[in-house]
């Protein structure tokens, strides 16, 4: 179908092309939305589509809610492919993630070291940024992996550059909440939390904790893989390294939500 020579979004007064644009993501499993209204949770369903499938050259999508030509010939060509998990920019955030597992603080305890100072100067910050108090890195270390994962598939990094956990969250609340999944969306419905997601903790006085979601488990724990947290079986909110750990819940009070990039 030829595209219409103009971006398709929200507010779309059009219910035809509406219309044309539902039939099409509900035959790819796609059907959150009310038919012919091209709404906030219609931009959210096409956000969704963008960041698993490619564009007719086999390039990410970019994720803005929006059905312009290159979402459009994504949505109408029946041959191309959906992305899998070798070109997903959330499940190459997650594989970078993993390759660091196990890289630590050195010293342990003064959030700096080879590794971390790399995380830090993804989001520009120097290696002393981390000394002083309250100062965490696991922010810029979701930062560092999308940007691995964006330099091997050759696009934009869509996250957000910053070392503060809510300033992200409040970020894409407020430009991208299409993007975005509450804790209460998400105990409603767990299935939306894709593997690659990143899910924010906040604990008060500006203070918060971030990292990757691998899996969800059926009692409603996460399998994580975050940084500045303590491995598995140790205490505390902060740690020294990159790890794997399944202590997180859905049910966890400090939990706000997931960025689904």
């Amino acid at each position: 179908m030829k595209f219409p020579g103009r971006i398709i979004k929200k507010g779309e007064t059009d219910p035809s092309i509406v219309k044309r644009i539902q039939k099409e993501l509900a035959k790819r499993g796609y059907g959150d939305f009310v038919e012919g209204v091209y709404n906030a949770k219609m931009a959210a369903t096409v956000a969704l589509f963008q960041s698993q499938n490619l564009d007719q050259s086999a390039r990410p999508l970019s994720i803005d809610g929006q059905v312009g030509p290159f979402t459009w010939g994504a949505l109408f060509d029946s041959v191309l492919a959906i992305a899998t998990s070798t070109t997903n920019i959330r499940q190459q955030a997650l594989t970078a993630a993993i390759s660091q597992i196990g890289q630590s603080e050195v010293p342990p305890g003064s959030n700096r070291g080879p590794q971390v100072n790399e995380y830090l100067a993804s989001v520009g910050l120097p290696p002393d940024w981390g000394e002083a108090t309250q100062r965490a890195w696991c922010a810029a270390f979701v930062y560092w992996c999308f940007n691995k994962a964006a330099l091997k598939l050759g696009t934009n990094n869509p996250a957000y550059r910053s070392a503060g956990v809510l300033n992200v969250w409040r970020n894409f609340r407020k430009n991208s909440p299409q993007l975005t999944l509450t804790k209460e969306a998400a105990l409603m419905k767990p299935s939306l939390i894709t593997a690659g997601a990143f899910f924010i903790h906040d604990y008060g006085s500006g203070l918060g904790h971030t990292g990757f979601v691998e899996e969800v488990l059926g009692d409603g724990r996460l399998v994580s893989v975050e940084g500045n947290v303590a491995a598995e079986g140790e205490p505390g909110r902060e740690g020294v390294c990159v790890a794997r750990v399944t202590r997180r819940k859905l049910t966890d009070d400090k939990l706000v939500g997931f960025v689904l990039l």
